[in-house]
């Protein structure tokens, strides 16, 4: 993990209109990220963004945006992203 991605996890700030989760920034040039993506608001490294979206039934579904494309992800964890793609799913 870079040195600034992880003062910027740690850096996370309360997302003011969803109590209990917070909002993730992630700088450009930063793709590694390590982190489970349950409670993941929005995060970039300039060429790609994660969100996480809520569905009906109020759970949270979580999307990798790439180019203006949505994919749905089923996995837990992203051990990085690039703006072709996803690396190191688990």
């Amino acid at each position: 993990m870079s040195a600034g991605l992880s003062d910027t996890i740690l850096a996370a700030s309360p997302d003011p209109t969803k109590p209990g989760r917070r909002l993730f920034a992630i700088t450009p040039g930063s793709a590694v990220l390590p982190t489970d993506l349950r409670g993941l608001i929005a995060a970039s490294d300039g060429t790609a963004t994660l969100q996480g979206v809520d569905n009906a039934d109020g759970d949270t579904v979580d999307v990798l945006l790439v180019a203006g494309t949505l994919y749905p992800l089923s996995v837990k964890r992203v051990t990085a992203f690039t703006g072709s793609g996803l690396v190191g799913v688990a």
